[in-house]
């Protein structure tokens, strides 16, 4: 009885295979459109959302995404907006967004988004229409693309025929898989609706990390054993492949061996203010109450930290005093080895792999005590001055800008579920990077590397869409916000309920700052009052304005129930920070009105006078 059921289940087995095998050879026989096996190749790959703005010369591609039941296609304002919003759903879900535009003006207004994506690694790919391989270049909207998009992207390239359309986007996926970053695949109209044998494309590879050379890491190993006092500066790397695993790892390595942690701005997430270790990141200048720590460390080890992260990232290493172990999956550039981070002992390996190798033979070995007494002495001086910031508004309802972020920690703390906030550009950005306390890894983004204005709504949305179970929140100032306010209407149409918290001093109020750093007199910085219970009607989401510091933690937790995006105006005060910057630059005056000194010229005795005087003369007849 037994070998009959047996008998049954193996002939039950061949007959299935064979009717699968008959489906696939069917399935690969059919012709479908080049443009159709595109969008199986990027199901393939797992990509659930294409953003983007339809034109003449995708709409083959746009006929397969309808088909599709894996991807869904999201319309949004502009493409600047769909390519924030891909390089979004790439940091909720850490995989590859995508964007999708028509040629031309559609194509070029992704390029701030592709550089702001080169600046940070984020896994992008944008998808452009082109006019038809026949069509003459800079005949309407033809333009050069891949020439347009190489110096913004790891690689562009353009299918040439139908059949090559899987293969060419499976290279750009293998590019962007060994280093992360935005790829660009230009896509003539006539290739994409080519017929070509339906494929079931496989995934690009990942590039596996070699494993850390025993000989970097005894010298890295000997440099941190003999240091008094190493730093850990942690950067964008922390966010590539398996981020919360990077992060866990560096926490790990610092708490062993009794090592300070100083993040970037980009990597300020990572890195909850609960672990001991961590101190106040870096900011966009390299300065900053953790920047003063790593200024006095004689060992920097720089995880995942690109110099191109900061404005001058020489100044925490300023004559290159301290000896810098950088650990990354990639070599460090020759234009990046600058003076103070040039490394002196690399270790080219995935982040986990090279701290455990480094771990291992460190021991039991801990820093010097000076280093965490240094550490204590920084956080309890940061949470002092998080803690002095009043509670009460001043005489013109403006809030000191620490009040909000004091706010925001509390609205987020009583949320519930997993939270994240996407910061803007501008003296915003200042505050949400030293003041938002972390408390979960991967929980606040901030955008430092391009610097894009207008990048913290668009980003939130493509967060919130991507994953919906996200309590999602974007701060920006009044000019950020503006500049893609459009995104604000996608939202309400995909029911993404946002909270956008606009923090408003009708400046632009970065410049301002710079104006006075540099003592000149602002110009061209004055913005209009902004109506955000008008502007949000308008778009058919909830606007609201805050009266006193205590509404913002509530109207964001209203906010975050709400499958309505929410705008919070918020009146803010900046004028801390503009009399830091005056001081600055009333400095800089002084020292340029100083005299230089004067060295006292030597005294001549009468000998070496007539000997002077010899060899003038001489050298004159000569002459």
């Amino acid at each position: 009885m037994k070998n009959q059921t047996n008998s049954i289940l193996a002939k039950t087995i061949i007959a299935a295979a064979i009717l699968c095998a008959a489906a696939t050879a069917t399935a690969q026989s059919k012709k479908v459109t080049a443009a159709e096996n595109l969008v199986r190749y990027l199901e393939a790959e797992g990509v659930t959302k294409i953003y983007g703005v339809p034109g003449e010369e995708t709409l083959h591609i746009m006929d397969a995404i309808r088909r599709s039941k894996k991807i869904r296609f999201v319309l949004t304002g502009n493409e600047q907006g769909a390519s924030m919003m891909a390089s979004g759903y790439s940091r909720a879900t850490g995989k590859m967004g995508v964007a999708l535009s028509t040629l031309g003006p559609g194509a070029t207004n992704l390029v701030t988004g592709a550089a702001n994506a080169l600046s940070e690694n984020i896994k992008l790919m944008l998808i452009t229409g082109q006019g038809p391989v026949n069509r003459p270049m800079g005949y309407h909207q033809k333009l050069p693309l891949t020439q347009v998009f190489k110096a913004v992207t790891r690689k562009s390239l353009e299918a040439k025929t139908p059949g090559s359309v899987v293969s060419t986007a499976r290279k750009l996926v293998t590019t962007l898989n060994k280093t992360p970053g935005p790829v660009h695949l230009s896509l003539p109209s006539d290739v994409a609706e080519g017929m070509v044998k339906a494929a079931s494309p496989r995934r690009a590879p990942y590039t596996k990390r070699p494993r850390p050379s025993d000989k970097a890491v005894a010298k890295a190993v000997k440099l941190i054993k003999g240091a008094k006092l190493p730093v850990i500066v942690a950067g964008d790397g922390v966010l590539q492949e398996r981020a919360g695993h990077n992060a866990k790892a560096v926490l790990a390595f610092a708490k062993a061996h009794n090592i300070p942690v100083v993040p970037s701005a980009i990597a300020k997430g990572m890195f909850p203010w609960k672990n001991k270790e961590v101190l106040p990141p870096l900011d966009a200048f390299a300065k900053g109450k953790g920047a003063d720590v790593v200024r006095k460390a004689d060992v920097i080890i720089s995880v995942g930290y690109h110099p191109t992260e900061t404005f001058e990232p020489q100044n925490f290493n300023p004559k290159g005093k301290a000896k810098v172990v950088h650990l990354s999956t990639e070599k460090l550039p020759k234009t990046h080895r600058i003076k103070g981070m040039d490394p002196k002992v690399e270790i080219t390996t995935s982040l986990v792999k090279g701290l455990a190798a480094v771990h291992r033979k460190m021991r039991t070995h801990k820093a010097p005590a000076a280093a965490m007494k240094a550490t204590r002495a920084v956080r309890r001086k940061h949470t002092a001055e998080m803690k002095a910031a009043t509670l009460n508004p001043n005489a013109s309802g403006a809030l000191n800008p620490k009040q909000v972020m004091h706010e925001l920690r509390k609205a987020l703390d009583g949320a519930g579920g997993k939270t994240m906030v996407f910061g803007d550009v501008g003296l915003n950005k200042g505050y949400l990077t030293q003041f938002l306390q972390v408390n979960r890894p991967g929980e606040v983004m901030v955008p430092n590397g391009m610097s894009t204005m207008g990048v913290a709504l668009p980003s939130a949305i493509g967060a919130k869409i991507a994953r919906p179970e996200l309590k999602v929140v974007s701060v920006s100032g009044d000019g950020g916000l503006m500049m893609n306010i459009q995104e604000l209407a996608p939202a309400v149409r995909n029911k993404a309920g946002v909270v956008h918290v606009v923090l408003i001093d009708k400046k632009l109020g970065l410049i301002k700052n710079h104006n006075h750093r540099n003592n000149l007199k602002p110009s061209g910085v004055d913005l209009p009052t902004l109506q955000v219970k008008a502007l949000a009607r308008g778009m058919g989401a909830r606007g609201v304005m805050v009266r006193n510091a205590s509404q913002i933690s509530r109207l964001v937790q209203a906010g975050l129930k709400s499958k309505t995006p929410v705008l919070i105006g918020v009146p803010v005060d900046y004028s801390e920070a503009h009399a830091r910057a005056k001081h600055i630059g009333a400095k800089k005056v002084k020292a340029a009105r100083r005299p230089p000194t004067r060295t006292k010229a030597p005294t001549r005795t009468k000998s070496s006078s007539r000997k002077y005087r010899t060899t003038s003369r001489t050298s004159r007849l000569r002459k």
